[in-house]
């Protein structure tokens, strides 16, 4: 026995087997009277319709025989299959070497005459055969070999009919979710479909372009003309649109106002093409959606650009200058433009901030940071290394306007963010020249003041040392008179002059304290007695208030502290 020759193109015969899925059907009548008419007219034991597949010869339709399938090397439909355009007979498998020995004719089913015919596909694959069998010799005539070609044909037109109604179940399938998907695409997108007749002027909605409408499913749209929704200013725009396109066959797409049935104003979106086919009537077919959201959302966004463009613009005393993270110059505000005498346009997607700083200030910045991070950074990093980790630094730097002039600024530069990603950068520069002239003056100011504080000190110790000289000989004599002349001492004008002479020592004493608390260290307070610091002060006034004819008493109590 020989074993069947594998095709040259068996892996493509194969893949092409397989696309008819077919391989373990349930039986079929269609098929079952096609073998049991091969059968009768060729008056055979067996007829079979086979499939090969790379292990076995499987029967999709087998009239007299009641197994379902065979080994491939058994198979007298896998020698068949090797030569698609020609019929394979075996007249007699016992006097044939390649089968005398096969399982098939030495046992059951006793397989002596085979004649089989291809079962080619349109991209001319045999997929199996349309054979017959009996158990004892046979020949055919041309009549029956025309027979059983017809036959084949038609087993062939039943497979491709039945792999084109399983391809259109499933593209019905596919488009079944399609359309299911599409309607729930334009319930969440408020976007519909429409079409119109250009012959009949009949037109067709989708569900969502009624739910635009604020109409019933079943309100008709042809007695109504759809333009008469459309805003009375907007509805010129419509109606040109599409007369253009009725004209010219080039599609539209506008945007208009609308008033739904319901009197709510909405902006739509209508979009039209030319449509035409043999044997059809012309149409216009197109979108229709609502986009009164989308408008809403531009506006509110146009709105606050244009009031961030106004802060933008009005900051005139503070340059703020944006870059993309390459150092491009992305904007330049009227700030800016006032302090560095450069205009937007000179700026913006031309130059990098570096142009309006000093060389030498950058580099020393730069060696800075480099030390500091242990890698070189140089350049437009100098200025952006802390924003790229996420650090807000503010710090002086020197610019220079365009004719060449400096000032000093305070510049803060701070990562712009979409999403988490650095898209660019802001740097936002305080000029600060009359900020360091006011320090300067101040800073002298103190130099002054400290020089007069000095000058003060001096004149209170001069001052003190010389109270002190005279309230010293002031108290000698009134200790001298008190030895030699006691009965004088005791006489009441004698002690005013000693309590304003001890009162002058203690005002001395007091002006040297403060001085020290002043202008050198800082002192401790201490609580003293009130009512003996009153006595003191009407002593030193007693003589004024007699010449005023006015009564001093002290009545402070003698705890108050």
């Amino acid at each position: 026995m020989k074993k069947p020759p594998i095709p040259k193109n068996e892996s493509e015969r194969l893949k092409e087997l397989s696309s008819y899925n077919i391989i373990g059907e349930m039986e079929n009548s269609d098929y079952d009277f096609l073998t049991q008419m091969a059968s009768q007219i060729f008056e055979t034991k067996i007829s079979l319709i086979t499939l090969v597949t790379d292990e076995k010869q499987w029967f999709l339709s087998h009239d007299g025989l009641d197994i379902r399938e065979t080994p491939r090397e058994f198979a007298f439909c896998a020698h068949a299959i090797n030569k698609p355009e020609e019929l394979f007979v075996v007249e007699d498998s016992r006097k044939d070497d390649r089968f005398y020995e096969n399982p098939l004719v030495t046992g059951d089913p006793n397989v002596i005459f085979y004649a089989g015919v291809p079962l080619v596909n349109e991209n001319g694959f045999a997929l199996g055969t349309l054979c017959v069998i009996d158990n004892h010799p046979k020949k055919l005539n041309d009549s029956q070999i025309t027979s059983l070609k017809l036959l084949s044909r038609q087993v062939m037109s039943l497979l491709e009919l039945r792999r084109n109604s399983k391809e259109l179940d499933r593209i019905n399938i596919k488009l079944s979710k399609s359309t299911i998907l599409f309607n729930e695409s334009q319930r969440i997108n408020k976007i519909g479909a429409w079409e119109l007749d250009l012959v009949t002027g009949v037109t067709e909605w989708t569900d969502e372009v009624y739910s635009i409408h604020d109409v019933d499913l079943n309100f008709d749209h042809n007695k109504a003309k759809g333009i008469n929704f459309y805003h009375p200013d907007d509805r010129p725009i419509i109606i040109n649109a599409i007369e253009q396109t009725i004209a010219t066959k080039n599609p539209f797409d506008v945007t208009c106002r609308f008033i739904s049935n319901k009197g709510i104003l909405k902006w739509v979106r209508s979009t039209g093409t030319y449509w035409e086919q043999p044997n059809v009537n012309p149409k216009l077919i197109g979108s229709f959606q609502d986009i009164s959201s989308v408008i809403r959302v531009k506006e509110a966004l146009e709105e606050a650009h244009a009031k961030n463009q106004a802060i933008f613009n009005a900051s005139t005393q503070v340059s703020i200058i944006s870059t993309d993270v390459f150092g491009t110059i992305t904007s330049f505000n009227n700030g800016a433009e006032l302090q560095l005498g450069y205009a937007a346009s000179e700026m913006i997607g031309k130059q990098t901030p570096q142009i309006i700083h000093l060389k030498e200030e950058v580099e020393k910045v730069g060696k800075e940071l480099s030390a500091k991070h242990n890698c070189t950074i140089e350049g437009f990093d100098v200025f952006v290394t802390h924003a790229k980790a996420g650090l807000y630094e503010t710090r002086e730097w020197t610019y220079v306007r365009k004719d060449g002039t400096v000032f000093p600024v305070l510049l803060s530069v701070t990562a712009i963010k979409q999403n988490g990603i650095i898209t660019g950068f802001l740097g936002m520069g305080i000029d600060i020249t009359e900020m360091k002239k006011s320090q300067n003056e101040v800073l002298a100011l103190l130099d002054i003041t400290k020089d007069q504080n000095e000058r003060l000190k001096n004149f209170a110790y001069i001052v003190s040392h010389n109270l002190r000289s005279h309230s010293g000989g002031i108290s000698m004599l009134l200790d001298f008179y008190k030895q030699e002349s006691p009965e004088v001492y005791e006489n009441e004008l004698f002690q005013h002059i000693k309590n304003a002479s001890d009162n002058l020592s203690e005002t001395i004493k007091h002006l040297t304290e403060v001085v020290q608390i002043n202008l050198e260290t800082k002192q401790n307070s201490t609580l003293v007695l009130l009512r003996p610091i009153v006595e003191k002060n009407i002593s030193s006034l007693l003589i004024s208030a007699k010449n005023a004819g006015v009564l001093l008493q002290n009545e402070v109590p003698d705890d108050i502290q």
